[in-house]
């Protein structure tokens, strides 16, 4: 995604409430992407780490619709 940046290994997940909905590692070589589509009403949460327990650190770049 434009804007988007890392200087390591991220990991990427999508939680509604405590139920992680969707996650990712490694879409981009490290750098970590997901699309979601939403079929219920809710408060998400994009939670933006590093893969296992690594240092990382990056920009996060997001667009939601």
């Amino acid at each position: 995604m434009p804007g988007a940046s890392n200087t390591r290994d991220t990991y990427l997940r999508l939680y509604n409430g405590t139920t992680q909905v969707a996650s990712n590692d490694d879409a981009c070589g490290t750098l970590s992407y997901a699309s979601f589509k939403a079929t219920t009403a809710g408060t998400y949460q994009i939670r933006v780490g590093c893969y296992s327990s690594g240092s990382c650190s990056g920009t996060v770049a997001y667009t939601i619709q």
